[in-house]
This record gives structure tokens, C-alpha cells and sequence, in this order.
């Protein structure tokens, strides 16, 4: 399910856009979520307070308000959310490279280029495929190719990165992650981090090693050399 956000301060904009999407996802066969502001100040606020959206369309001119001003500060919460900004004047383009837009687009031409614009930006989304989870109200992504393993400690899970480690309240049972292998019943691990699979352990790619389970032994190992 794509996470969409149309802001706009004028109103048939914003209606007229949120019906193209609706088309578009039928064409593109992706389902979506299409949430609507008219108010960049109110959409900073929500996004500062946890609401997460995968894409956001932006008007860059909404009357006092800044689109590009309001770009930074979702960035600063949102650092992969993929931004497209609106315009009626292509002088503002070069201001779409300060807050990393992925489209900019005039409004005289959405009409014609929002399609192909939605599905590369759908595309990119899955090639940068990301692992969202939920801690103390607050909202994470963390790119899955990035993930070493999962640890369950109790009622928490830890997400194991190279970086760190992140917890939030779970079950390993309740990741829909199909590609990574559970090798024992408190750990389910990234095949691409994988370098050696013994009998009774993994080492992964920053030296970590994880026991294999006689319960999981089989169906990891069988799964591992599919994941070759």
C-alpha cells in the first residue's frame, strides 16, 4: 500500500490530482492511500508527530506558506519520503534540488506526465525497499537490504543493522519479510548478509554469528541455497 499526500492551498487542484491518482492506481495496479491537505503548516505538523506517507505532492507557492520551507522540515523526519513538487512558474526548479525532489512538475502539465511520474516513483520505492515499525510513537524506516537480522528478546524485537540496533514492541512471526530465513525461533536473518552456513551457526557479513536450530536446520539451509 502506498502512503500518497497531495498538498495544495488551492482546493480543485488538490481534487483534481487525488482523482487522477485513483486512476492511476487501477492502471498501475498499486494499491494507495490518498490523504489531502491544503495546508503545508498542518502537514508539517502531522508528519513532525508520526504520520509517515511514501510519496508527498507539494505545491511550492500556497500562499504564506513555503513549500520548499515545509519540504526540509518532512525531510528532517521523513529522510526517505519521496517528494514531488508542484509549480505554476519553472523559476522555482532549482529549489527542488535543496530538499532532493525526485519530480518537479508544472501544474499546466500534470495531467499529461503524473502517470509516468507515480509509477517511477513507485519503482524506485521497491528498489529501496524498507522495514516500517513503530517505538514509543514514534515512526521508523530502516532499508531492508540494510538489515542483518532480527532478534526476538522477550516482547521486543531488535532490528540489527551494521549501524546500530533498533527495538520496538513484536513477534518475529508477525514479519512479512518472505526472503529472509528463520534459523532459530529468536533469530530470523538476511540471506544477503549470509557468508557461511554451518551446521549449527551463520556468519554474517560484520562477523556476527548466529546459532542454527536442529527445530530450523533443514528448512534454513534449503532456503539459503535457494537464496544463492
Amino acid at each position: 500500500m502506498l502512503e500518497i499526500c497531495v498538498c495544495d492551498d488551492e482546493k480543485a487542484y488538490v481534487e483534481d490530482i487525488c482523482e487522477l491518482l485513483t486512476d492511476i492506481s487501477v492502471r498501475i495496479d498499486r494499491d494507495m492511500n490518498i490523504s489531502s491537505y491544503t495546508s503545508a503548516s498542518k502537514l508539517a505538523k502531522e508528519t513532525g508527530e508520526g504520520r509517515r506517507f511514501d510519496i508527498i505532492l507539494l505545491d511550492i507557492v500556497m500562499g504564506a506558506e513555503n513549500g520548499i520551507e515545509t519540504a526540509r522540515s518532512i525531510r528532517c523526519v521523513l529522510p526517505d519520503v519521496i517528494i514531488i513538487l508542484l509549480s505554476s512558474y519553472s523559476d522555482y526548479m532549482q529549489k527542488g534540488y535543496e530538499v532532493k525532489a525526485f519530480r518537479y512538475i508544472l501544474k499546466s502539465e500534470y495531467r499529461g506526465c503524473l502517470e509516468r511520474v507515480i509509477a517511477d516513483a513507485a519503482e524506485e520505492l521497491e528498489q529501496e525497499e524498507s522495514f516500517l515499525f513503530e517505538y514509543r510513537r514514534e515512526h521508523h524506516r530502516v532499508r531492508v537490504k540494510d538489515i542483518l537480522y532480527f532478534e526476538s528478546d522477550r516482547r521486543c524485537i531488535l532490528v540489527n543493522t551494521a549501524e546500530g540496533v533498533s527495538t520496538y514492541y513484536g513477534k518475529l512471526d508477525d514479519i512479512e519479510l518472505p526472503e529472509f530465513i528463520r534459523v532459530h525461533r529468536s533469530y530470523l536473518v538476511n540471506p544477503r548478509h549470509i557468508e557461511v552456513f554451518n551446521q549449527g551457526y551463520v556468519r554474517l557479513s560484520n562477523g556476527t554469528e548466529l546459532p542454527v536450530s536442529k527445530t530450523h536446520s533443514a528448512s534454513a539451509k534449503q532456503k539459503f541455497m535457494l537464496s544463492i
